[in-house]
Order: structure tokens, then C-alpha cells, then sequence
């Protein structure tokens, strides 16, 4: 025992990210055709029972899995759910399981911060006076469990799925899907959780196609988190630095790695130039997926000094910010975005803002028909000087394609049934149980 730990922990230490990365889709494709069938038919059975056991309940408890704030996609249905006394739901704030232990308490009480804010009940696993992770399945038994991430391995065991098994499991995707990839369709998880809330028709015919269970338990329902664009709420919680200068957002990709389609390593110093220049013109936000930081550090393309400046170094720039929580009033308040993104892809068109796509790197390969489709409604480049054309047109309040992305979002982006997508969840909720 003691010298297969010992190998693991040298595994862990000199291992490369490509080898590890290799290894894991090797024991995932194992798992499909071993233990996976036996974990999904005990999941339908199960689900099956807990259906019945929860049919007429008068208080149902309802529990929202989150790792940070900036992956909360639940506000317009919490607010509904809280609104209807049948429900008592609450959020769960759980570790992040890739960061050191200073940074994981940092960012839970950052989140659980957040959410009191908003007046949201809100339970952690942490004990402050002790110093020590708890397990929840000792002081909460939730009736429904939404969760806000589909990834075995992103937080410990015993804050996932197959830790409550007495829970039926809700799912809305924590990204808009733009690729084909199978790991954003048929994961253990999305075949493993009773009821998964999707975007479109057309993600519904994905998860038909690509999942085990043919999308059998999948609904068209809309995208919670442009709730808000859809009704043209605005928010007031961010706050930009500059009053009357041009309010852009840059948000890289993590994909850094060899083969990845993130241009931040390219774009990163020229960012900071860019925004030196037109200092009396526009200001920038930098917004880098939440797992970039993290991405930096494992790959070690530079130092944990450098990349931890360098993201420091934004607050310190006259005309620029970090933002690493929630950006649905980043994106309201803003006036355009720059990434390689893949969920923003799509999530930033329900704002009919212009927007940038860096096409250093082969994004088009990966994407299913909806993203490209999507992706071609971008302004797009790969040097600086288109990037520079593309804020100068923004400044000039330019936008040739506004026409093409309202009728993108007319035609593809508004949820069914004339309502918003947080309305359908909640409907099929109360029609199931």
C-alpha cells in the first residue's frame, strides 16, 4: 500500500500535463465500458424511487452545488424556488480541489460572502475555529441537488454526485455548448443525474446523439444565466474604474497547453500595451477563465511570482481592473468583449454587443454547428493591428454585424414557450413532483 502511494506521489510530481491529461481519458474510457453501465441503471432505478418518494411532499429542499462564484448560473430559479413555500432551497459552497489550501478557504468565503449578499441561505463545509473540512451528508439530506459542475475530480469525493445517492441530481450545463466533444455530453454525470435542463432543440438533438441514455432525461428549457438579457434587466453591483471612457473586456481562454486555442500567452503583455495607448479613450477589464491562474502554475511557463503580478498588475493600471466573480453585470455594463472563450462564444451574443474573437489558434475544429454558427457572427483576428481595427471601430460606435446577431438571437437564443428558461425549470419541476 505504502509503495503504490509513494508512486502516486511521484506520478503526481514529475508526470507532464499531456501525460496526465492522456492517462485520465485512458481510465475514462475504461470506466465507460466497465463500472459506468452498472453506476447508470442503479442511477435510473434510484431516481425512479426518489421520484415517487418526493410526489405531493409538501417542503422539498433543494441544494445548489457551487465552487465559486463566477460558475453560478441559478440566480432567476433560486429566486423563483424561495418565492414558492413547497421549496426551501439553499446554496453549498464546496472546495476547489486544484488550489492550495490558502487559496481554496480564500475563494469559498469569498463565494459564501457573495451569496449572503443576495440574502441566500448559504452552507460550507469548513469549519473556521477548527481548521477542518467537513462532510456534509452528516447535516444536510437535500431532496434535489442542481449542480454547478459536471467534473469528476474538481472538488473532493464527498461533495459530489455519487456521494448522494438519496438525492435526485439536476443539471443545467455550466457553459452554453458550442463543441462537439463528448465530454460535454456524455460524461458518467450527465447520464448518472435525473433531470439535465438544456439550451436549445438543437442541444437536445446533441445529447440524443452523443449520450448513453439518448437524452431520455434531457428538456428543453433555455440557458438560466441570460435570464437577465432576456429581459433586459440591468444591474448596478459592478462598478468600472474610469467614468466616460469606453468599457471593453478581455476574457482569455485557460487552454494554454500545447494544441490549446488560448492566445493569452501571446496577447498578455500586449493587452496592458494596448490599454496604455488609448488610455483616454477605453478601459479594460481582465477576465480570464476562472481555471487560467491554475493552468499557469501547473504548466509552469513562468513563475507562480510572475503570473501572480501580472494578474495583480491589472488593478494597478489607470485604466484597467481583474475580475475573476460573477460577470453578468460585467458583460450588462460593459460595451464590448475580446476572448477565445467557448461558453462566451454564445453568452455574450444575448447582449447584441460587438464582439472579438482571436483566431490565433485552430477554435473552429471542435465547435458543433451552433457554435460555428455563432463564431462566425465575431469579429474576428489574429494580429495586432486587427485587434486595434476592431477597437477603433468600437470607439467609432461601428458595428456592421448588429443586423446578423439580432436575428441569430431572434431565431436561436430566446428560451421556449415564450418565457424565460428559469420559468420552464420551475414548471417541470412542479409537473414532476
Amino acid at each position: 500500500m505504502g509503495g503504490m502511494s509513494t508512486i502516486k506521489r511521484v506520478y503526481n510530481r514529475v508526470a507532464s500535463a499531456a501525460l496526465k491529461n492522456r492517462v485520465s481519458e485512458l481510465r475514462r474510457w475504461v470506466r465507460r465500458f466497465s463500472s459506468d453501465p452498472e453506476k447508470i441503471r442503479l442511477a435510473i432505478e434510484r431516481n425512479c424511487r426518489l421520484k415517487t418518494q418526493l410526489k405531493g411532499k409538501q417542503r422539498i429542499e433543494v441544494a445548489f452545488f457551487i465552487m465559486r462564484e463566477a460558475g453560478w448560473k441559478y440566480d432567476s430559479l433560486f429566486e423563483l424556488l424561495r418565492r414558492d413555500e413547497r421549496f426551501s432551497p439553499y446554496v453549498v459552497v464546496c472546495p476547489f480541489k486544484k488550489e492550495d489550501e490558502k487559496t481554496r478557504i480564500e475563494i469559498l468565503l469569498h463565494t459564501q460572502d457573495a451569496f449572503r449578499q443576495k440574502g441566500y441561505e448559504v452552507i460550507t463545509p469548513y469549519d473556521i475555529a477548527s481548521g477542518e473540512w467537513l462532510d456534509l451528508r452528516k447535516t444536510i439530506q437535500p431532496d434535489l441537488i442542481f449542480w454547478g459542475f459536471p467534473y469528476n475530480g474538481q472538488t473532493d469525493d464527498i461533495y459530489f454526485i455519487e456521494a448522494f445517492p438519496e438525492s435526485l441530481s439536476c443539471y443545467v450545463p455550466y457553459f452554453f455548448g458550442s463543441v462537439t466533444c463528448r465530454w460535454a455530453f456524455d460524461l458518467l454525470f450527465h447520464n448518472m443525474v435525473w433531470k439535465l435542463f438544456c439550451e436549445t432543440p438543437y442541444h437536445y438533438e446533441m445529447y440524443k446523439k452523443k449520450s448513453r441514455l439518448k437524452g431520455q432525461n434531457v428538456s428543453v428549457t433555455g440557458y438560466p444565466p441570460a435570464d437577465c438579457f432576456v429581459q433586459k434587466e440591468q444591474h448596478s453591483n459592478f462598478r468600472w474604474k474610469k467614468e466616460g471612457l469606453l468599457r471593453l473586456i478581455w476574457a482569455p481562454h485557460h487552454s494554454i497547453e500545447k494544441g490549446g486555442y488560448s492566445n493569452f500567452l501571446r496577447f498578455a503583455d500586449e493587452m496592458q500595451a494596448i490599454a496604455a495607448q488609448y488610455n483616454d479613450r477605453i478601459q479594460i477589464v481582465f477576465k480570464p477563465h476562472p481555471q487560467l491562474r491554475f493552468k499557469l502554475y501547473d504548466l509552469k511557463v513562468w513563475d507562480k511570482e510572475r503570473i501572480d503580478q501580472y494578474y495583480d498588475s491589472w488593478n494597478q493600471l489607470e485604466n484597467g481592473m481583474l475580475w475573476e466573480w460573477e460577470y453578468v453585470d460585467l458583460f450588462n455594463t460593459s460595451d464590448a468583449l475580446m476572448h477565445d472563450s467557448g461558453s462566451f462564444t454564445i453568452e455574450y451574443l444575448y447582449t447584441l454587443k460587438p464582439v472579438y474573437y482571436f483566431t490565433g489558434r485552430n477554435r473552429v475544429k471542435d465547435l458543433n454547428q451552433f457554435g460555428k454558427i455563432a463564431y462566425d457572427l465575431h469579429y474576428q483576428g489574429e494580429t495586432r493591428e486587427q485587434l486595434l481595427q476592431f477597437i477603433e471601430q468600437v470607439i467609432h460606435g461601428e458595428d456592421p454585424r448588429l443586423e446578423e446577431r439580432k436575428a441569430f438571437y431572434d431565431r436561436y437564443l430566446l428560451p421556449p414557450n415564450g418565457q424565460t428558461a428559469a420559468r420552464n425549470i420551475y414548471d417541470k419541476l412542479c409537473s414532476y413532483l
